[in-house]
């Protein structure tokens, strides 16, 4: 047997035809598979392999039904993690996600996006940005609002949300630090209704640090860009 231009096995000049060579030919010819779903994907996996061939050195492609409209072709090295040929990954949940982070980081780099829980995320390099509301801690000398009024942050696209009331500490220091994601690449001033109703400003800075020019009324909801 040989591997022609296209890297398919063949046959070699003047070899003989056999079932098992013919077979071997037909094998190598890594085309784009329909499947049902994450079942019928896992059920080719076992059958390729099965059949003698390394993913890692034949990845596995396949079309789902399932999947996403624009985010169908998916493929493997390993039968077992399956990758968009989008680029985008999706998850059901926040825990999903995570969970295959925990295993996949390897295969992740800064930028790259996904969708949880029907949200979309930034990998920030060590963490995802949330596509839920993340709780910010209170520095000291200042206090935070609790329940609906808790100081949070949430990523959509490249603005990032905040959210509720920190109070009590000396004007202009830290009342908080963001998270990774939630930082913009230079500082942001940002414009809220401090408590006693005045208007004031916070401003976040690219180092994470988050500074109110007072207590910030618990009806904040102010965005600035991540970009």
């Amino acid at each position: 047997m040989a591997i022609d231009a296209r890297r398919h096995t063949t046959l070699l000049e003047g070899e003989k035809p056999t079932r098992a060579a013919l077979a071997a030919a037909i094998l190598s010819i890594n085309d784009v598979i329909p499947v049902a779903n994450k079942t019928d994907q896992a059920q080719l996996a076992t059958e390729v392999a099965g059949a003698g061939i390394d993913p890692a050195e034949a990845p596995i492609v396949t079309v789902r039904a399932d999947a996403p409209g624009l985010h169908a072709i998916e493929y493997s090295f390993d039968g077992s993690v399956w990758l968009p040929a989008s680029g985008l990954l999706h998850f059901d949940s926040d825990a999903a996600r995570d969970t295959w982070t925990t295993a996949n980081s390897a295969l992740l780099s800064a930028g790259d996006e996904c969708v949880s829980n029907g949200f979309p995320c930034v990998w920030s390099g060590t963490e995802w940005s949330g596509s839920t509301w993340t709780t910010l801690t209170a520095a000291a000398g200042w206090t935070a609002g609790t329940g609906s009024n808790a100081p949070q942050v949430c990523r959509v696209g490249n603005t990032i949300w905040y959210r509720g009331s920190l109070y009590g500490g000396t004007p202009n220091t830290t009342a908080a630090t963001l998270p990774t994601w939630a930082r913009p690449s230079r500082t942001a001033r940002v414009r809220i209704t401090l408590s006693d109703g005045s208007s004031g400003y916070v401003r976040a800075w690219s180092s994470g640090a988050f500074q109110p020019s007072g207590s910030v009324h618990d009806e904040t909801y102010v965005p600035w860009p991540v970009l």
